[in-house]
């Protein structure tokens, strides 16, 4: 494993007596392996599994975590772990096939509440042996967008030293399970009910794109400058760019990510301009948003969280905007198959409307936008409101966009 470890990651290997269970992970530096009590485990309660390894970030909660249990006397892999995640209160999506290092698995999705927080989890189990092994990793809803690539990292890493062989079916006789979605995009979003026919669903998708897609060439972004941040502001003052505003310290010490620090104000035109961590970039926000960086991606959002702005930088894959935004195009139409998909070019950047998406039921619009960053990079903004809202959401993260400078840039 370690002449193929990426940067960020360490190698790491874990002997547990229990399930005389030996396996190697892919573990970020910044994490920790948390030291699991001594106690007695009964295996005659069908609901209960040994925890063998549980590995922490230093910066909040995110988990990985690997637990083990004699297979059960019936059944299959998928029904065990369907089964298992509701009896640990956590609320499954539909059975996925997953890989885990050279393990054939099959994995979920699932959700689960702690206090204030929405914890969102990638489960996966397999048999070897008689042993039913299930590996895990977490993070808070909000959070899981900039993580997701890392904790893919690490789940997929799972090796066994020594494996000894299925001895049950992954799925029952005639069952067909959709392939993983734990590469995609969409999988940061709330994941609702995905057919198993996904992948049908979303070459369909993609044979009827060019029916549905538009392109409108919109005027320049300064022919639209009346809009200011005094208009897109919800409050006279900067209090929710403050350290101490009781919703920032929340999600600091939930670990979810810090509000930045902010460079300067100004009262009159009612913004603040603020460093990001995360884009190595300054923007001016208007005053009465919130603003999160997790040291990955920054996330600007009203206060009731209905219009969310979200940038990240990627790689462009040896492509350009339109290439970035077609792939973007293609992972949500597997995850919405009902959705609409126009393209747009807003204030001189590439922009893909998702419109027709539903998430918790809630309807809403989504906006991505595509701009060149420094090092070759792609900055991708992810607009997401209402209906009603979209249009004014946009108006906004084009004013965070015409301001953005970034500091490599400016050097």
């Amino acid at each position: 494993m370690s002449s193929s470890t990426p940067p960020g990651f360490v190698p790491t290997r874990i002997e547990s007596p229990v399930g005389r269970l030996t396996f190697s992970f892919l573990r970020p530096t910044d994490w920790h392996i948390a030291e699991i009590p001594a106690e007695p485990v009964d295996f005659a309660r069908p609901e209960v599994f040994a925890p063998v390894c549980v590995s922490i970030a230093s910066y909040g909660l995110l988990v990985f975590s690997v637990a083990v249990r004699p297979a059960y006397a019936d059944g299959c892999v998928a029904q065990w772990l369907d089964w298992a995640a509701r009896e640990n209160g956590c609320d499954p999506g539909p059975i996925e096939h997953e890989q885990l290092g050279p393990h054939a698995a099959v994995a979920c999705w699932g959700m689960q509440q702690s206090g204030d927080t929405v914890v969102r989890a990638r489960l996966a189990m397999f048999e070897d042996g008689g042993r039913l092994i299930q590996a895990s990793v977490m993070a808070p809803q909000a959070m899981w967008l900039g993580v997701h690539d890392m904790l893919r990292t690490i789940l997929q890493s799972f090796t066994l030293e020594g494996p000894l062989g299925a001895n049950a079916p992954l799925v029952a006789p005639g069952v067909e399970v959709g392939p993983s979605t734990f590469g995609s995009v969409s999988a940061a979003l709330p994941a609702q009910a995905r057919a198993a026919e996904a992948p049908r669903v979303a070459e369909e998708a993609e044979e009827g794109a060019a029916a549905e897609e538009q392109v409108v060439e919109e005027a320049p972004a300064d022919a639209d400058s009346a809009f200011t941040h005094a208009d897109a502001a919800l409050a006279d003052d900067a209090a929710t760019l403050d350290q101490e505003h009781p919703q920032n310290v929340r999600m600091r010490e939930q670990g979810i990510g810090f509000a930045p620090r902010v460079l300067r104000q100004d009262a009159e035109a009612r913004w603040a301009e603020v460093g990001s961590a995360a884009l190595v970039a300054s923007l001016r926000v208007p005053f009465g948003w919130f603003v999160l960086d997790d040291g990955r991606r920054l996330l600007v959002y009203d206060p009731s969280g209905t219009t969310q702005i979200n940038f990240d930088l990627r790689s462009f894959d040896g492509g350009d905007a339109d290439a970035l935004l077609a792939r973007v195009q293609a992972e949500l139409a597997a995850e919405w198959p009902q959705a609409r998909f126009l393209r747009l070019r807003l204030a001189d950047m590439e922009c893909l409307g998702v419109r027709d998406a539903v998430v918790d039921g809630e309807a809403i619009e989504q906006a991505f936008l595509v701009r060149q960053a420094p090092g070759e990079k792609a900055l991708v903004i992810r607009v997401t409101s209402t209906p009603d809202g979209i249009t004014r959401a946009l108006d906004v993260a084009e004013l965070l966009v015409r301001d953005l400078r970034f500091f490599a840039e400016s050097a």
